[in-house]
């Protein structure tokens, strides 16, 4: 990863790497997926099968069957226990269950619209 001016930022040891946000990235090594600092440093190893990156502040970590929130500004992560998670806008989460009902949550996991839709949008 290299900055503006050209200068070596972190040494090319990942198969992927984001761009910086925050003074965070997600970076792949092998097969899986984890969080590293602007020194190349692991935040979160690599553990994820994915991570999708939602915007600037928000990201979800998948990990086989769990899935999780992860605050690039706080740098805190919640569980999520939803099988479907997408981001709405407004630090307002949609979430499916296993059943297929959804709701809505915020940023911190708080549900505000229960699990009894068929759908949100």
């Amino acid at each position: 990863l290299y900055s503006m001016q050209g200068t070596e930022v972190i040494p090319p040891y990942f198969d992927y790497i984001s761009k910086i946000m925050h003074g965070l990235a997600v970076a792949k090594k092998g097969t899986l997926f984890g969080i590293v600092d602007d020194k190349g440093t692991w935040i979160e190893f690599p553990q994820y099968s994915k991570i999708q990156i939602i915007n600037n502040s928000y990201w979800i970590l998948y990990n086989t069957e769990i899935l999780q929130l992860y605050d690039v500004q706080k740098r805190n992560k919640i569980y999520l226990p939803y099988a479907q998670v997408s981001y709405e806008g407004r630090d307002l989460f949609s979430v499916r269950n296993n059943n297929g009902n959804s709701g809505l949550i915020d940023a911190s996991g708080r549900i505000i619209l229960p699990l009894i839709y068929d759908y949100i949008r």
